[in-house]
């Protein structure tokens, strides 16, 4: 085994996940900086509404000093002092964690920690050292653990390694010093340990529940499902309470009890009573349940809304809800069963404005149109033109370095350095600064900056945009 530094290690380790969960068995069958601290909250300098014809809001939050460098998740940003010790900003800046951490990774809206730094691989109280923390660096799940993953707002896989182990198949950890690893190298320290299920609203582990083979776990609102190391499926909720094996447990915790005719919430209650022999709900999405009916050697597909009610026209094939439209067989319709869009093989919702859709018929063919079905503009794609379905960002490469697209000149007017930011945002060089346009519009929506860093949430966009020196000043960008 090759030697190397712990502390790389564990890094490491934390950055791709130690743990084989992400990688499991198969089911059977830059520079450190200075202290972040808060320095003002109030009125707009700059950037607040720069147009009025923009999609975009600009809302100034804080300003603070911090790293040059750090990184941001659904939960808020990570920074570094000068002793290398790891610090949190929440993402409206308004809350600083003081930089005490050796270790800090993210971990979905929440944050990896470790106060210290193992020195060497068999001291085994000291690999399980590792918790969960907010953005407010509130602890959600103690220091006592090799790993944490977590599987949903409610539930989390954490792990306490308890020897090192020469074989893959009953190794549950493992630490390299790859910084892009799906599993473990032949070089890399395994470790046997256990596995136990922390329910993070209730601050327990789950009782009577736990294993030492990494098997695939995965939650869906106050009920997880995981495999024992006999092979055996369970689904519990946090008291230990078996899923019906006649339910069928449904994406956002609801389940459906088919014999019964009934769909429930995750706690048991009952949302409503289905006719067994008319439409029988089978999945979910948002506020919506899919529902199918067989008669007549045919099926036809609906969407119920949480009453029970059939809200859409009968469809002869599979639906997919996008938006504010239903995606059938190549279509787009409206719940009436008009057809808004004919051609899309593929389709994406805007999740920043709510108006737009990527449609792709195809391996080439890319277009976006708005929900009546009309084109704001087509695509070709090739080695040199690519378009994003997550942002809605248009690029093309060419001698000249890279371009992005702008919908209101119907061309690739976004050069010098351009930058996703988020849906429909670029940020381009313009010597004295970058400014962050809607491409949408062509209006800027923050500039006087010179270096920006963003995550998109729910809310809206946050920006950290920082001055010429480690000052920050953090901003919400949301959309009209």
């Amino acid at each position: 085994m090759k030697k190397t530094k712990l502390l790389a290690l564990v890094l490491a380790a934390l950055m791709v996940l130690s743990m084989f969960a992400g990688c499991g068995k198969k089911e059977p069958s830059e520079e450190p900086g200075k202290q972040a601290v808060q320095l003002e909250e109030g009125s707009v300098e700059k950037g607040e509404d720069l147009s009025e014809s923009s999609n975009f809001s600009t809302k100034k939050l804080v300003s603070f000093e911090a790293a040059s460098y750090f990184t941001a998740n659904k939960g808020g940003m990570i920074y570094q002092d000068d002793s290398e010790k790891y610090g949190i900003v929440s993402l409206d800046g308004t809350h600083v964690t003081e930089p005490k951490y050796a270790i800090c990774k993210a971990e979905d809206k929440y944050f990896a920690v470790s106060e210290s730094v193992p020195e060497n691989e068999y001291d085994y109280d000291a690999l399980n050292n590792c918790g969960l923390v907010d953005a407010k660096g509130n602890i959600i799940i103690p220091m006592e653990y090799a790993s944490i993953d977590v599987l949903n707002e409610r539930y989390a896989k954490v792990v306490v390694v308890t020897d090192l182990t020469d074989d893959e198949d009953e190794a549950l950890v493992y630490f390299t010093d790859s910084w892009i690893s799906l599993s473990p190298d032949e070089d890399d320290i395994l470790y046997k340990g256990i596995w136990y299920i922390y329910d993070m609203e209730n601050k327990k582990v789950l009782d009577g529940i736990s294993g030492t083979k990494s098997y695939s776990m995965s939650a869906s609102g106050d009920y997880v499902s995981y495999i024992t190391d006999d092979e055996t499926r369970h689904t519990v909720n946090a008291d230990g309470t078996e899923l019906d094996e006649d339910a069928s447990l449904l994406e956002n915790g609801y389940y459906i009890v088919r014999d019964e005719g009934t769909v429930c919430n995750s706690d048991g209650s009952k949302l409503f009573d289905y006719n067994t022999e008319k439409y029988v709900p089978n999945g979910c999405e948002g506020d919506y349940f899919y529902a199918s009916y067989y008669a007549d050697g045919s099926s036809k597909y609906v969407l119920m809304n949480n009453k029970g009610e059939v809200v859409t026209a009968e469809f002869d094939e599979y639906i997919t809800l996008c938006g504010d439209l239903i995606h059938c067989d190549d279509v787009l319709y409206d719940f009436d069963g008009n057809r808004v869009y004919e051609g899309c093989e593929y389709v994406y919702c805007d999740e920043a404005l709510g108006r737009y859709y990527l449609v792709k018929k195809g391996e080439n063919s890319c277009k976006i149109i708005d929900k009546e079905g009309t084109e704001l503009a087509s695509f070709i794609t090739d080695d040199n033109t690519f378009v994003s379905s997550s942002d809605f960002l248009s690029n093309k490469k060419s001698d000249n370095g890279y371009s992005y697209y702008s919908y209101k000149d119907k061309e690739y007017t976004f050069k010098n350095s351009p930058a996703s930011v988020g849906t429909w945002l670029v940020s381009v060089d313009e010597g004295d600064g970058k400014v962050i346009y809607d491409t949408l519009t062509g209006d800027k929506v923050l500039d006087g900056y010179n270096y920006y860093n963003s995550i998109e949430t729910e809310e809206g966009i946050y920006v950290f945009a920082r001055q010429d020196d480690s000052s920050w000043d953090s901003y919400l960008i949301e959309a009209k």
